[in-house]
């Protein structure tokens, strides 16, 4: 299935309900994540957005990638900066990108090296790959972004 094939299934295009409760109206969204210490408190409800009734899936991630980009099971979802990137490149992606960084982690400082690979500086670093734990080459992406 091609990236514009995956955009077209049905039902994934269902429009956000809006709630109205004492006069106030509230956007009604889901989103799906993994269950992350940075954003357990909004899957909980422990904290609230303003405006929203979020109703919160927590899967793994490898679930929450694929349920979102094959079926757009839900409004917000975490994706691979990658697949993002790939969906943008034609012209006519259903995804959104949103500046939110709930870890407020710099991914590229976290590069871990073995040493007994020959590796001293980031110079050696080149041609070599870089994988990350679900198999795809995310991190070699964003590496050589640099």
């Amino acid at each position: 299935m091609t990236v514009n094939e995956a955009s077209r299934v049905s039902g994934a295009d269902r429009e956000p309900e809006i709630i109205e409760s004492g006069g106030t109206a509230r956007l009604h969204l889901t989103l799906a994540t993994t269950d992350y210490d940075h954003v357990r408190d909004l899957m909980t409800g422990v904290v609230r957005a303003e405006g929203i009734v979020l109703t919160g899936f927590v899967l793994p991630v490898e679930e929450v990638f694929f349920r979102f980009i094959k079926n757009r099971e839900w409004d917000i979802s975490e994706m691979s900066f990658g697949k993002f990137i790939a969906y943008t490149s034609q012209a006519n992606s259903p995804f959104i990108g949103i500046p939110v960084f709930p870890s407020r982690v710099f991914r590229h400082s976290a590069f871990y090296v073995r040493t007994d690979r020959g590796i001293a500086s980031p110079k050696d670093l080149e041609a070599r790959p870089s994988v990350s734990r679900n198999g795809r080459r995310q991190r070699g992406f964003m590496r050589v972004g640099f």
